[in-house]
């Protein structure tokens, strides 16, 4: 039988009911997972993270180590424990508005780092982004084509 346009247009209204409760979730972990990968490439939208004096030849921190072992030579930059990497979780999201970042626990920690403070260089890895804005209207784009069809 065939469905009419009353029913077509109930079936639309649940989808795009649905949409709005998923999609700021799905942008969300987009977010974060885009953020937390930012550890990993060291850097932030494409712009290295300032290098840490351990790895650099000459400086005192390279010369003599507070911990024995040529791994603090080649371990990443913010690696240490990586509760900060951890920490990053999407902490609101509705219809209008996801927010994404870190618990009280890392904060201070993550200002300093991501903003640059008290002699610490910042290495930014959480923000506005050119490169997550694409992936976020992709997905936009992706889940209305889906809602359309």
């Amino acid at each position: 039988m065939k469905q009419g346009f009353g029913d077509t247009f109930k079936k639309k209204l649940e989808a795009f009911n649905a949409l709005k409760q998923n999609l700021p979730k799905l942008l969300g972990t987009e977010a974060k997972n885009n953020f937390q990968d930012n550890f990993t490439k060291q850097g932030f939208e494409g712009d290295k993270w300032t290098e840490v004096q351990r790895r650099i030849e000459g400086t005192n921190a390279y010369k003599y180590p507070k911990t024995t072992g040529l791994g603090r030579r080649t371990k990443a930059i913010l690696s240490g424990t990586g509760k900060l990497k951890k920490d990053i979780q999407v902490k609101t999201t509705s219809f209008g508005k996801t927010i994404v970042g870190t618990s009280s626990l890392t904060s201070k920690y993550a200002t300093f780092h991501n903003e640059g403070e008290d002699n610490i260089p910042q290495r930014q890895f959480i923000g506005r982004s050119k490169n997550l804005e694409k992936k976020l209207k992709h997905i936009i784009n992706t889940e209305l084509k889906k809602l359309f069809k």
